[in-house]
């Protein structure tokens, strides 16, 4: 689940049966290790985004 936009369907599916394997949900190999990385990727770009917008010369 390396993709760039993460298919939310496929991503529940592929977490329960990681669940029911007995994996962990945090961490290195955690159920949501690639959904918190997307997300805080998601929102330190927008974060840039602003602050390079609100550098921009009139």
């Amino acid at each position: 689940m390396n993709k760039k936009d993460m298919n939310m369907e496929e991503f529940r599916k592929q977490a329960a049966e990681l669940l029911r394997a007995g994996k962990p949900l945090t961490g290195s190999d955690g159920i949501f290790t690639p959904l918190i990385k997307q997300v805080l990727e998601a929102s330190l770009e927008g974060e840039l985004d602003t602050h390079l917008e609100k550098e921009k010369p009139f």
